[in-house]
């Protein structure tokens, strides 16, 4: 509803000052007088069912947007697992050696295994020697 005041001036005789009164102008051409109950009925009508139809776009958008956030977590959390198993593999091929899955944590290298290396004659025959005098010294106890 638009309601404008229209003001008017008078002069008072007495003093020759002049008043401002103001008067509403109604320009919807509603009248101003109560209406009746169904006349209100006929305005409430419309106006719940459009709130009501705009809730339920607001719940169902949320919603979408709630599912779609769900999978795009999902999503990522499988394309991050996969990329760090990729990362570990190629560390694991560049550095020769086992990447252990706590690397991230850790936050440092991991350290190359040495290859054990093969045994000479001399150390063979060394070693059976010391396993052999151990051997007898436990049976003669």
């Amino acid at each position: 509803m638009n309601i404008q005041y229209h003001s008017t001036e008078s002069t008072v005789p007495e003093t020759g000052s002049t008043s401002r009164e103001t008067e509403p102008i109604n320009e919807t051409g509603e009248s101003t007088t109560t209406t009746s109950s169904e006349e209100l009925n006929q305005l409430i009508q419309p106006l719940q069912q459009e709130l009501t139809v705009e809730d339920k776009r607001h719940f169902d958008t949320v919603a979408y947007f709630k599912n779609r956030e769900k999978e795009e977590e999902e999503r990522h959390s499988k394309q991050h697992q996969l990329l760090e198993a990729r990362l570990l593999q190629a560390i694991a091929q560049t550095e020769g050696s086992t990447a252990d899955s706590d690397y991230w944590l850790n936050n440092r290298k991991i350290p190359k295994k040495e290859e054990p290396r093969k045994l000479t004659k001399e150390e063979k025959t060394l070693i059976r020697s010391r396993v052999k005098k151990a051997y007898t010294a436990s049976k003669k106890k």
